[in-house]
């Protein structure tokens, strides 16, 4: 069993706490998926630093590093006039760099089946897009958005309080 613990910068804490989004509720929904991807006994866990970096024009993960890269919003055009809409954008990309740490730490995909280069995902190129871990990713993404959305909701509102302290 893999479990990750998302370490957010002090950069992406700033941002989402602006939005009001909460770095536990993300993980939980990471962990649930992880729960059904991976059921070996023996327990792995991964820190995994999260950085929304408002320069980037992509979003990514690297094979055999434990981070995640959201690129920002204004450099990819995304709309973002609302917390719900950037919401929906980050889980997005999330749920697909989420996809790649799959590949790479439990099905055990090797790095040299990336046949595209960064020039390939700025510009859209069909080496992008046919390659067979980017179309596994994309896949997932289309699939676990709109559940992890509405379970990101359904944490949101029944999220519990005041449990960490000793009341007796």
């Amino acid at each position: 069993m893999v479990t990750i613990r998302l370490m957010p910068t002090p950069k992406t804490v700033r941002y989402l706490k602006r939005d009001g989004i909460d770095v536990l509720i993300l993980e939980t929904i990471l962990n649930f998926y992880l729960r059904y991807i991976d059921t070996r006994k023996r327990a792995f866990r991964y820190n995994i630093k999260l950085d929304i970096d408002c320069r980037k024009t992509s979003s990514e993960y690297y094979f055999k590093h434990n981070e995640f890269i959201i690129a920002g919003l204004k450099q990819t055009g995304a709309e973002s006039k609302t917390k719900a809409a950037r919401l929906e954008y980050l889980l997005s990309h999330l749920m697909h760099e989420f996809r790649h740490f799959v590949q790479d730490r439990i099905f055990h995909r090797d790095v040299s089946e990336i046949t595209y280069e960064d020039s390939d995902v700025r510009d859209g190129n069909d080496a992008y897009y046919d390659n067979p871990l980017e179309k596994d990713a994309n896949r997932f993404e289309d699939k676990s958005l709109p559940k992890a959305l509405d379970l990101y909701n359904v944490m949101k509102k029944a999220k519990i309080r005041n449990v960490d302290q000793f009341s007796g």
